[in-house]
C-alpha cells in the first residue's frame, strides 16, 4: 500500500497468542496516543499465520487490522503484514508478550532523527530472569551476533530481536525475501551493504507466555545459511584463490623435483595433492564469482569493496580467453612428453610430473572456459 507521511504502522506476527495479544495491541494503542499528540497517526495489523484459538478474534475486538497469511514463516507472516501496511515508519514486534509496545515512541525517535533501522537491543537493556534459555543468552545469540558483525561490519549487540523499527523507504531498498527466521539476520546484512543507517535502544525482553515458535538448532542454521549466501566473497571467493595460491604454489615448486624443508621432503605425492587443491580452489572460486554476481544482478545485493574490484575485472571474454590459454598450455606440455615417449619408441618415460601439471591445466581452463558461459547468462541481466 502506499505509505502516508507521519503514519506509524505497528505489525505484529501471530501464531496462537491468545493469551497475550490482547494485552499487546492495548500497549500499542496507548503508544499510538501518545505519538498522536506530536502529530502522528497510526495503525495496529495483525499478521496472523494460521492460529487454531481465539487470537484473531480477540485481536479485531481489540481494534487490530487483521491480515491472514497461509505461508507458515517468521519472514513470511511479516513481509505479508507490512506489504498491507500504510505507514511512513513501520514497528514489528512480537505479540506473545515479551516486548513492551508501550515503548515505541523511543524507535520513532530515532528514525525521526534521521535513522534508517532501530533495532531494540536485549542484551545492553533488561533481559528479565527466565525469559531467554541459558544456551540462547550466553551460546547461541552471541555467536550468531558475532558472526554477522564479523562478516558484514554491522557492530550491533542483538541481531536477532524482534522488536525494530525502520522506514518505508529503508523496507523498500532492503527487499527482503526471507521467509524464516533468517529474514531477522537478512534485514541487518541488507541494510549494511546498502549503507542504511542502523542504531540500537535498550529494552526490556520479558518471559513469554506460552510455547515458544523456534527449533533452535534448524533456525541457527537458517540464519547462518543466509549469511553465507549473501557474503559469497567472504565465504567463497576469497578462500577459492587462497586454496589456488597455496595448490599451484605446491605443483609449481615439485615440477623441477623432490624438495626437502628441513628433514621434511616432498616429492610426486604432494604435487599430486597441491594440483587437487588448486583444482578445488579454482571450482570454489568461480562458484563465488557466479555466486556474487546472482546476488546483486538477481536479489538486488549490493557487494562489498573487494567482490566488486573481482567482477568489474571479469567479463565473459576473459574467463574464455583464460581458459582456452590454459587448455592449449596443458596440452602442449602432454604433447611434449608424448613426442619424448614416441622419441624414445615407446619405452619407460619418466615424465610424470610434467603430465600431472598437463592435466591440471587442462581441467582447471576448461572450468574456465564453461563458467564464462554460465556467467554471460548472468551478467546482461
Amino acid at each position: 500500500m502506499r505509505a502516508t507521511k507521519r503514519t506509524i504502522s505497528i505489525v505484529m506476527p501471530c501464531l496462537n497468542e491468545e493469551r497475550t495479544v490482547g494485552r499487546c495491541i492495548l500497549q500499542a494503542k496507548l503508544s499510538l496516543k501518545k505519538l498522536g499528540r506530536q502529530g502522528f497517526s497510526g495503525e495496529i495489523i495483525l499478521a496472523d499465520n494460521g492460529s487454531t484459538d481465539k487470537s484473531v478474534e480477540i485481536a479485531r475486538n481489540a481494534g487490530a487490522t487483521i491480515v491472514l497469511v497461509p505461508t507458515r514463516g517468521y519472514g513470511a507472516v511479516y513481509q505479508a503484514g507490512i506489504a498491507a501496511s500504510r505507514g511512513s515508519y513501520i514497528m514489528i514486534a512480537d505479540s506473545d508478550g515479551t516486548y513492551d509496545l508501550g515503548n515505541i515512541g523511543a524507535f520513532i525517535d530515532r528514525l525521526e532523527r534521521g535513522f534508517d533501522l532501530v533495532l531494540g537491543s536485549r542484551f545492553s537493556g533488561n533481559i528479565k530472569p527466565g525469559a531467554m534459555p541459558f544456551l540462547h543468552r550466553y551460546v547461541g545469540n552471541p555467536i550468531l551476533t558475532g558472526l554477522l558483525n564479523f562478516t558484514y561490519g554491522t557492530r550491533v549487540t542483538d541481531a536477532h530481536t524482534g522488536m525494530r523499527a525502520f522506514t518505508r523507504k529503508s523496507w523498500n531498498t532492503m527487499n527482503l525475501v526471507s521467509r524464516g527466521m533468517e529474514f531477522a539476520s537478512e534485514m541487518l546484512m541488507k541494510a549494511k551493504l546498502h549503507n542504511l543507517r542502523i542504531t540500537e535502544i535498550p529494552i526490556v525482553y520479558s518471559r513469554r507466555t506460552g510455547t515458544s515458535k523456534l527449533i533452535p538448532l534448524k533456525d541457527a542454521w537458517r540464519h547462518v545459511k543466509c549469511m553465507i549466501l549473501y557474503a559469497p566473497t567472504f565465504a567463497l571467493i576469497v578462500p577459492g584463490i587462497l586454496l589456488t595460491l597455496l595448490g599451484f604454489s605446491l605443483s609449481i615448486i615439485l615440477l623441477p623435483g623432490k624438495f626437502a624443508i628441513g628433514g621434511v621432503y616432498l616429492d610426486i605425492h604432494t604435487m599430486t595433492v597441491g594440483t587437487l587443491i588448486a583444482n578445488l580452489g579454482i571450482t570454489v572460486t568461480l562458484l563465488g564469482i557466479l555466486s556474487r554476481l546472482y546476488t546483486q544482478k538477481v536479489l538486488g545485493v549490493p557487494g562489498g569493496a573487494l567482490g566488486n574490484a573481482i567482477l568489474s575485472r571479469v567479463t565473459v571474454e576473459r574467463l574464455l580467453f583464460a581458459g582456452l590459454v590454459l587448455v592449449a598450455g596443458g596440452l602442449g606440455l602432454i604433447s611434449v612428453v608424448l613426442v619424448a615417449w614416441i622419441g624414445s619408441g615407446l619405452g619407460e618415460l619418466s615424465a610424470i610430473r610434467e603430465v600431472i601439471v598437463g592435466i591440471a591445466l587442462v581441467i582447471t581452463g576448461s572450468q574456465l572456459a564453461f563458467s564464462s558461459f554460465a556467467f554471460g547468462l548472468l551478467e546482461p541481466m
